[in-house]
C-alpha cells in the first residue's frame, strides 16, 4: 500500500480566545461560570500543528496539536476546580486541546475539468488537559471525548505552479457534546502550501455544573 507523509504547521498570528470551565465533579459552585478565560490567564497566541499521514486508498490519519501556556498575576478572584484563588495570585497553566482523527476521503475529478472535490468523513478525539500552579498547589483536569466529523476540499489549478485550495469541515451535530470546526484557505506552490486557518473547539458535558470550553483561533500556516 503506497503512503503519502504529509507535515503541517500553522502560526498563530492574531486572535486566541476562549475558556475553560473546570469544576470539581460537577458540582455547582465549584467554578466560574465561563472562567477562566485565556486572556486573564495570560495567553494571547499558540502555535498550532498538525499531522497527516493519507494512505492510496483514501484513508487518512491526522493529530492536530494545540498547546497553551499562561503566566500572570490574576487580575481578579478565580474559582476553579474547587479551589478559590484570590486577585493578585501568581498562576502558571498549561492547557491541551490536541485532537487526533482517522477517516476516508473520496476524489471527485470530472474528466476534462481542471477542479478537484474531495469529501471526507472522520472520527475525532479530543484530548483535553487542564493544568494550573499557584503558590503551594499544583492540580488539574484531564479527559477524552469522541465526535464525528464530514468536511471537503475545494482544488482548483491556476497554472502549471500554483493551486487555490479550500478546506471546511464541521462536526455532525451528534453527538452534541463535542463541535470541532476548522477551515483552511490558501495556495499551493509544487509541495509547499500557505494560506489563513480558522479552529474553533467547543465541549459542554452533561453535569449539573459542566466542564465547558471553548477554544477560538485563527492564523497563517504552512504545509509542506
Amino acid at each position: 500500500m503506497s503512503i503519502e507523509l504529509g507535515l503541517f504547521t500553522l502560526l498563530s498570528l492574531a486572535t486566541v480566545s476562549g475558556y475553560v470551565q473546570t469544576p470539581k465533579g460537577g458540582l455547582p459552585g465549584s467554578s466560574d461560570l465561563q472562567r477562566p478565560t485565556f486572556q486573564e490567564l495570560g495567553i494571547q497566541g499558540a502555535p498550532i500543528s498538525d499531522r497527516l499521514i493519507k494512505f492510496h486508498s483514501g484513508f487518512y490519519m491526522g493529530y492536530q496539536q494545540i498547546r497553551l501556556k499562561g503566566d500572570v498575576i490574576l487580575p481578579q478572584p478565580l474559582k476553579t476546580y474547587r479551589i478559590p484563588i484570590p486577585a493578585k495570585t501568581p498562576m502558571e497553566s498549561d492547557i491541551k486541546f490536541d485532537w487526533y482523527r482517522v477517516g476516508y476521503v473520496y476524489a471527485i475529478h470530472p474528466k476534462n475539468s481542471r477542479w478537484k472535490l474531495s469529501p471526507e468523513i472522520e472520527v475525532a478525539m479530543l484530548d483535553f488537559d487542564y493544568r494550573f500552579k499557584i503558590p503551594l498547589i499544583s492540580t488539574g483536569r484531564a479527559y477524552h471525548h469522541v465526535g464525528v466529523r464530514i468536511g471537503f476540499t475545494f482544488e482548483y489549478p491556476i497554472n502549471d505552479t500554483v493551486t487555490f485550495s479550500f478546506h471546511r469541515s464541521i462536526s455532525l451535530p451528534w453527538p452534541k457534546r463535542l463541535q470541532i470546526t476548522s477551515q483552511r484557505m490558501g495556495f499551493q506552490i509544487q509541495s509547499i502550501a500557505m494560506g489563513h486557518q480558522e479552529t474553533q473547539i467547543w465541549f459542554k458535558d452533561g453535569q449539573k455544573l459542566p466542564n465547558y470550553l471553548s477554544f477560538n483561533g485563527d492564523g497563517v500556516f504552512l504545509s509542506f
